[in-house]
């Protein structure tokens, strides 16, 4: 491939898929979640409604994937697969080993909530393999073509890429200009790191040890800020990142990677309310990133310094941490006896978020995520600055009750249909794999309102637009 290749017509080589090793890892979920049933249905204490429900979810949120696997094929980003996953995980399985004690919730409650996500779980299959499916079959996938050449692409990719680690860890304001920067930055950014992956796993271009060099340090920066900003979930992200783009461009399940990640989640997450009482709020606005960095280096050697029962501990935080299962119990306890519904009020920002404040300085400011959890009690009535998540299941049955979960369920499998089409289609170039999972990493753990994701969703097919139609006359004067 000679330096004048240019990026329209640029595969993104693939290393043929080992069909029976893709097949033993489908194989190798599904024993492990038969496990978990002979385990529900045969122990004796273990087999009760919750269980058998939570067994049910876990089901469901588990066949996409384990399919996707027996496939055998691996070339295109799981997005619909990792999105019924997170449902399997975060409310089957947690509920498998949550407890009223644990989580404040009556086992009664808590099997109600596991029957709504289950009747959702099934619509959304329903609608993505039987309608959306067969609707989107003959799209036009996401094209993305330029005039440069490959090498001027990627040495574009390595500046914004370290812009963009620069700009998280120094913490610099724009003032009124901080989204017009910040949301391009966050998605370039990321478009940049997956081309650089893409080329250091595919085409090695350049010095290879040097470019894993300087790769390296980029994660490193964007670990670094992860730590700094508390959102522990930003670490999984850029591991989850790495993980699906190593599995589908070289074929192979990163396994010590994703053991070691969730010893990491478990090790960490019972400091994060701790760091973010010393690092978050307005007391703490002077906090840089490198003091971040030293108080949490403090509390980790406080923490575990003196190991006594600190592994249960670590995994019932953990466990109370994925536990969606419980946010929506604790929303259908009080909505709409105590809580009127919302009739779609949460969704209103998606007229607006898009609109970067410095066009509209007066935009109202996005603070569902706080605002949302003092209506059920959720947070201290004093913590205005906690942002609680609200997962998508959530957020339809506090607009709309169960007809929300019914219908938001089956527009999401709609959705992830066209998302799967659009985005994840085989034998796309490195630079259209790049430009898709940028857009498609927020979107499969639903945890986030649906106005954030899709309007990120959005931001980032503008962003990437104009992007491209200026790289041509960026790239030869670089």
């Amino acid at each position: 491939m000679s330096s004048a290749t240019l990026m329209g017509d640029t595969p993104l080589l693939q290393v043929p898929a080992d069909t029976r090793y893709f097949r033993r890892i489908g194989f190798g979920l599904i024993a492990a979640w038969v496990l978990v049933l002979l385990a529900v249905l045969f122990v004796s204490n273990w087999c009760t409604e919750k269980n058998l429900l939570a067994a049910l979810v876990l089901s469901l949120g588990l066949s996409p994937m384990a399919a996707w696997f027996l496939e055998g094929q691996g070339g295109d980003f799981p997005i619909f697969q990792l999105h019924t996953l997170y449902y399997g995980m975060n409310y089957g399985l947690a509920s498998l080993y949550a407890n009223p004690q644990l989580t404040a919730v009556s086992e009664s409650d808590r099997v109600v909530a596991l029957q709504a996500t289950a009747m959702g779980l099934g619509v959304m299959l329903w609608a993505y393999y039987f309608i959306g499916v067969r609707l989107f079959r003959r799209i036009r996938p996401l094209k993305v073509t330029t005039p440069v050449p490959y090498e001027n692409f990627l040495r574009w990719a390595w500046v914004i890429a370290f812009i963009s680690a620069i700009k998280k860890i120094t913490g610099v304001d724009f003032g009124p200009l901080e989204m017009l920067v910040y949301q391009p930055l966050l998605y370039l950014g990321w478009m940049a790191n997956t081309f650089i992956l893409v080329d250091l796993l595919v085409y090695k271009r350049g010095k290879k040890l040097r470019s894993m060099f300087f790769f390296g340090l980029l994660m490193f920066f964007q670990f670094f800020s992860a730590i700094g900003s508390g959102l522990f979930s930003n670490i999984l992200i850029l591991v989850f990142f790495m993980i699906f783009v190593y599995l589908n461009v070289k074929k192979r399940v990163l396994m010590k990677v994703i053991v070691l990640s969730v010893v990491f989640f478990v090790i960490l997450e019972p400091l994060k309310n701790e760091f973010r009482l010393l690092t978050w709020g307005p007391k703490n606005t002077s906090v840089s990133a490198v003091q971040r960095a030293s108080i949490f280096a403090e509390l980790l050697v406080s923490k575990y310094s003196a190991y006594s029962s600190v592994a249960s501990t670590s995994v019932n935080q953990v466990v109370s941490r994925i536990d969606d299962a419980y946010t929506l119990a604790r929303v259908m306890q009080q909505t709409p006896d105590y809580v009127p519904y919302s009739n779609g009020s949460t969704y209103l920002s998606l007229l607006t978020i898009w609109i970067p404040r410095a066009i509209w300085p007066d935009k109202p400011q996005g603070n569902i995520g706080n605002t949302w959890a003092h209506w059920y009690g959720l947070l201290d009535q004093d913590d205005f600055t906690t942002s609680y998540n609200l997962p998508w299941i959530v957020e339809f049955y506090i607009n709309f009750g169960w007809a929300g979960i019914i219908v938001g369920m089956f527009l999401s499998g709609i959705l992830f249909a066209w998302l799967a089409a659009f985005f994840c289609f085989p034998g796309a170039s490195a630079l259209e794999y790049s430009a898709a999972v940028p857009l498609l990493l927020n979107l499969w753990y639903a945890e986030s309102n649906f106005a954030l994701v899709a309007g990120g969703l959005i931001i980032g097919l503008v962003v990437l637009r104009v992007y491209m139609k200026a790289m041509p006359y960026l790239a030869f004067k670089f």
